[in-house]
């Protein structure tokens, strides 16, 4: 990779070198054009809900009333999922983070977010479907719905809807039969102060190299590697003899 990376650089220096105006132009317009094809997938992608989605409603239900006793997940909802997760008390068997995943029906089939299952084909599908069969398990009480695609699975699956939200685009699906979430113990879980390191160490290291670089210029710049071509010169022993 860094290969590759050190070929693209010198073609780029070769080319300014050579025609430097159209050159750099070029390249600019290449970086522009990179950019945007990344910020074009975030408009374009299967995953990004169409129309964009009011969730307030959703995060309103689960924070009141003791809904947040049971565990949910939603379905059809895209990029709008970690409002949801963002705000509201209750916990959820699906999520962003995909490595995080140890709960052997997600595991089992290989597919990742629940919310977009439909487009992890077969895997995804079977997914949902053990992950609704074992509910009563995990306290999954609430799946909201986005997608009517899903709403056959969900009536065959001893599911009812129950409710509806923003102008019927969003729709509630209930079980009366499900316990209340229990914890789900499990060994991967990390102790309260990794948790704390984590989220203390990396941006403490960060601040502390700062405060030393302000704080103590002429050490920092004592410990700076000097290129081999602006390095002095080695003096061999028969200069010092002579001298």
């Amino acid at each position: 990779m860094s290969t590759t990376a050190e070929t693209r650089s010198a073609l780029v220096e070769d080319l300014i070198e050579r025609w430097p105006r159209r050159s750099a132009a070029a390249v600019a317009l290449a970086a522009a054009a990179t950019c945007s094809l990344a910020l074009a997938w975030i408009a374009v992608s299967p995953y990004k809900t169409i129309g964009g989605m009011n969730v307030n409603s959703v995060i309103s239900f689960l924070n009141r009333d003791g809904h947040d006793k049971y565990r949910y997940f939603t379905l059809g909802f895209g990029n709008a999922l970690p409002k949801v997760s963002t705000y509201t008390d209750a916990s959820s068997v699906d999520g962003e983070y995909n490595s995080a995943r140890l709960l052997p029906e997600m595991t089992q089939y290989g597919s990742a977010q629940l919310t977009s299952a439909k487009f992890y084909g077969r895997q995804g599908m079977e997914a949902l479907r053990a992950m609704l069969k074992h509910s009563n398990k995990y306290g999954i009480k609430w799946v909201f719905v986005h997608d009517t695609y899903y709403e056959p699975l969900l009536a065959f699956s001893g599911w009812r809807k129950s409710e509806v939200f923003d102008n019927g685009l969003i729709s509630l699906w209930s079980k009366d039969d499900v316990p209340p979430a229990h914890p789900i113990i499990s060994d991967a879980m990390p102790a309260p102060w990794e948790g704390l390191l984590w989220g203390t160490l990396p941006f403490g290291a960060s601040v502390l190299a700062l405060f030393v670089a302000f704080m103590f210029p002429d050490r920092v710049r004592a410990l700076e590697v000097v290129p081999p071509s602006e390095a002095p010169a080695p003096v061999s022993i028969y200069a010092r003899e002579a001298r």
